[in-house]
């Protein structure tokens, strides 16, 4: 056992060198100079003559064996990296090398971050939460990907929940909402057979604003955080790939969507909707087991499987 990995376990609490040498089999000396280094990382470890070593429960320095203590399941590979261009990007690298579903991906920044349509997603270093999870489905139909999405958005609103205790609201299909504005956005890429329609891979990218308090000028009217509580990352990012897993392990049973329903804020408001080079206004009445939206448009129902929608404010 590393230092970092015994220490994560003990939060909060003072460990002496002795214990810590005898549960990582390592010297006293050895104890020294792994707490030295760490320290020089930036990890908060208090040290206290008599006492020992703790680390500091608000310490928020994403790790592999931060997120592994409060996740407590060894079948995940979590990989977590200083910089990447995005982290879709780079775990689609390690997918196509044969890396196994449950395979996650977090980075301290991305210099290309990736939103829908090509948009980029800021992401600044240390201040959120970026991340990609690998699945291998072998059941998914390429029609039935919108589940994944709204799955995805659940996992994300009740881990925020979980965590932070703030409340916030799904957008159609899978955007994170907070008092009006933006936290997370959340994109599903894949790899899929023309020969079988089966998906060799898909990846799950989660971009959430944690710690930010100035956005470019581009998105600061729309865009917020989750600065308003106290948290950190690792325990965020272990809530939502478990609650990510637990739902997709029944995801033909579409359980979930009464979750997405209820924490839905499009379902009973008037909406504008941008499909291709149309646009027209409508108003939400539910979201059905797809995960399409029912809308009226005209006088007359109609489902939106794709497209974009903003909701409209009343003048």
């Amino acid at each position: 056992m590393l230092v970092i990995e015994l220490l994560e376990k003990s939060r909060g609490r003072y460990l002496s060198g002795e214990l810590i040498a005898q549960y990582c089999g390592i010297t006293r000396a050895a104890v020294w100079k792994q707490i030295k280094s760490l320290k020089e990382q930036g990890y908060q470890i208090e040290s206290r003559k008599g006492k020992g070593y703790c680390l500091a429960n608000d310490c928020d320095i994403l790790s592999q064996e931060a997120i592994s203590s409060y996740l407590h399941d060894p079948s995940f590979q979590i990989i977590v990296k200083s910089e990447v261009t995005s982290t879709n990007d780079v775990l689609k690298e390690l997918a196509q090398q044969g890396y196994p579903e449950k395979c996650v991906l977090i980075a301290q920044t991305q210099t290309k971050g990736k939103g829908r349509k090509g948009r980029s997603f800021y992401s600044p270093n240390d201040d959120g939460l970026y991340m990609s999870l690998l699945l291998r489905p072998k059941q998914l139909k390429p029609e039935d990907t919108l589940l994944l999405s709204a799955l995805s958005a659940c996992a994300v609103q009740s881990g925020i929940k979980r965590v932070t205790g703030l409340d916030t609201q799904i957008k159609w299909v899978n955007d994170i909402y907070l008092k009006g504005k933006k936290v997370c956005g959340i994109l599903c890429e894949g790899s899929c057979s023309i020969e079988t329609n089966e998906f060799d891979y898909i990846i799950v990218g989660i971009g959430i604003n944690c710690h930010n308090t100035t956005f470019p000028q581009d998105i600061k009217g729309i865009a917020a955080s989750l600065q308003s509580a106290s948290f950190i990352r690792a325990k965020l990012a272990a809530a939502i790939i478990a609650d990510f897993f637990k739902d997709y392990q029944t995801l033909p049973n579409r359980d979930f969507l009464s979750h997405y329903r209820k924490h839905s804020c499009v379902i009973g408001k008037m909406i504008q909707v941008y499909q291709g080079n149309q646009t027209y206004p409508a108003k939400v009445l539910d979201i059905d087991e797809h995960g399409y939206l029912i809308i009226e448009k005209d006088g007359h129902l109609e489902t939106l499987s794709s497209g974009e929608i903003t909701i409209r404010v009343k003048s």
